[in-house]
């Protein structure tokens, strides 16, 4: 057999270096995101630590503005100190119940899910759905049980908050040491420019946590004592799952129903099934069109469209994480585009759609 002919020379060099730059520049392009893909976690965390820190820094604040001046620089400690005595009471008053109420959820969900199976066998559409999602779960999937799964989730969101909580302590210790060194990243002429979009993220992530917070409590407080009055099993820790599930919009209020309507339909029937979905859709109602505006006459609102988007995108790169802190995020992009395209490449200085409706009434 011949030998292929060897290639040398000028037309070497013609095909070798136009191969060698597009294998540089796709290695330079994909290398970065891949290595982002895997830190997409860790720089997740890293901005719920922001959060919690702005927090902190808010009640401390607050308290600084009641102490005397002597007492002033420990504000942050004396923040510190009451956001832990009020987890540890809660947890001394409500850790017996919320925790046998969890062994309760955990033995019954697997029982109330093969219940909602065998009602949907028993439909000629249910019967195709129920047949196709057994087809799609591998042999492995099948044998982990809910419990385990259940307590695996349980592990994995405990740690993510002891790291988020660390974090926040330390950024809301110092905040200004880790935004002066952001800004000294960036050239000198842009340093004011970024400094100032900084700060005013800062300002609509506190509004904006302010905001969800009551959101959380109203949705919390009112589903755990309408579940209460409907005599379902479980009200205290539903209601809880559901005040802490109105931290995501949209995705979150769906989470938390499911497991009251799959142990409604065990226990109760279709009925009070029916009933919990009517519960849950009303007090999401309540919190959309009726406490929402009111609350965002002097916090950040978001368009629905564009905390959708933000959650599908965080959802697709990151998972729940992503999902969790989508909103947030997007609401330092907003101010972002609003202070560095807007305004300072634009020119654009018109009103200020998220300042509060008040202060611009004064």
């Amino acid at each position: 057999m011949r030998e292929p002919a060897k290639v040398s020379g000028p037309a070497a060099e013609r095909v070798v270096r136009p191969t060698v730059i597009v294998i540089g520049v796709a290695l330079a392009l994909l290398v970065p995101l891949a290595l982002l893909g895997y830190a997409a976690t860790a720089l997740f965390l890293v901005f719920g630590g922001v959060l919690f820190a702005i927090l902190l820094r808010m009640l401390a604040d607050r308290l600084a503005a009641l102490l005397p001046s002597s007492l002033e620089g420990g504000a942050l400690a004396i923040a510190v100190s009451l956001f832990v005595a009020v987890i540890w009471l809660a947890a001394l008053l409500y850790a017996p119940r919320i925790s046998d109420q969890l062994d309760q959820l955990v033995d019954q969900l697997p029982a109330s899910i093969d219940h909602f199976r065998k009602q949907l066998e028993g439909q000629p559409w249910g019967a195709w759905l129920v047949a196709k999602s057994q087809a799609a779960l591998s042999e492995e999937s099948k044998a982990i049980d809910i419990g385990g799964r259940l307590f695996a989730y349980l592990l994995q969101g405990t740690g993510a908050v002891l790291i988020v909580v660390f974090l926040g302590v330390y950024f809301a210790a110092s905040p200004r040491l880790y935004l002066d060194g952001l800004v000294r990243l960036l050239p000198f002429q842009s340093r004011s420019l970024a400094r100032n979009a900084l700060v005013t993220a800062g300002r609509d992530l506190e509004r904006w946590l302010v905001g969800r917070l009551l959101a959380m409590a109203f949705v919390g407080t009112a589903t755990g004592a309408a579940l209460a009055v409907m005599d379902i099993p479980l009200a205290l820790l539903l209601g809880l799952l559901a005040g802490l599930f109105g931290f995501i919009p949209y995705v979150g209020p769906l989470l938390s129903a499911i497991p009251a309507v799959l142990i409604a339909l065990q226990q109760q029937g279709v009925s009070s099934a029916m009933g919990i979905v009517g519960l849950y859709v009303a007090v999401q109602i309540v919190q959309d069109y009726v406490l929402t505006p009111l609350i965002q006459q002097r916090t950040v609102s978001l368009p629905p469209v564009l905390t959708l988007a933000s959650q599908m995108f965080a959802g697709i790169w990151v998972g729940p994480i992503g999902v969790t802190f989508a909103m947030p995020l997007t609401v330092v992009l907003k101010a972002f585009v609003r202070k560095l395209y807007l305004e300072a490449y634009l020119g654009d200085h018109g009103a200020d759609t998220d300042e509060p409706r008040s202060r611009a009434a004064a």
